[in-house]
């Protein structure tokens, strides 16, 4: 995998810090929103929305922390760049579907939310599409698959915990066990849709570099 061009490309380098501080900008919004209001910043760390953001938001920062060492900015790729093109992908699909029509957050909160889920999103697909370098495994998809599974144990811990469920459809009190492994179901296969598009796309698009 020849990653030069990309750690060291004008064009990708501008484009990697505008969705650098894309990122930053949107937890600065939020975490100062929640200061000003006196509202618990621990609500911004319990959904899956902000984990994976934050994590998109690691992987930036090193970039730019290793993209002088080839050997360090490898490890980003692959799994990991997989991974959360993945998961982001999801949180705009399930915000945009089953979320959106019921959430109206005020102020400087509608952009964040807009940042969130839909900007940073489609900036971190579009540089899925304009840098894999790198042939996707399809044994990685089941590994891929913990990672929501992970949250989802979370999520239920701390709906149990605290009576507050983040998401209607991991509250079993409110939808019964029937209905909660209806939606597990759907939103698993979701995960395995995109995951398996991602692996295919990365398939064709290594198989152009090579002809190329």
């Amino acid at each position: 995998m020849q990653l030069s061009k990309f750690t060291s490309n004008t064009n990708i380098i501008i484009f990697r810090i505008f969705l650098l501080l894309m990122s930053i900008s949107s937890y600065i919004f939020l975490h100062g929103y929640r200061i000003l209001n006196e509202q618990a910043l621990s609500q911004d760390f319990i959904n899956f929305t902000n984990w994976t953001n934050y994590a998109v938001m690691i992987w930036l920062i090193l970039f730019f922390i290793w993209r002088n060492d080839a050997q360090k900015v490898s490890k980003l790729y692959g799994f990991p760049k997989g991974l959360l093109t993945m998961s982001m992908t999801i949180v705009g699909i399930v915000y945009f579907v089953l979320l959106s029509a019921n959430h109206n957050p005020p102020g400087i909160l509608a952009f964040t939310t807009l940042q969130h889920h839909y900007i940073i999103p489609i900036l971190f697909v579009v540089d899925f599409l304009l840098t894999n370098q790198e042939e996707y495994s399809w044994k990685w998809l089941p590994y891929w698959l913990i990672y929501p599974i992970i949250y989802l144990i979370f999520g239920l811990f701390y709906g149990y915990a605290t009576d507050v469920w983040v998401y209607f459809f991991i509250d079993i009190p409110e939808l019964g066990l029937g209905t909660f492994f209806m939606w597990f179901a759907v939103l698993l296969s979701l995960f395995s849709i995109f995951g398996a598009l991602y692996i295919f796309i990365s398939k064709k698009l290594n198989s152009k570099n090579n002809e190329n």
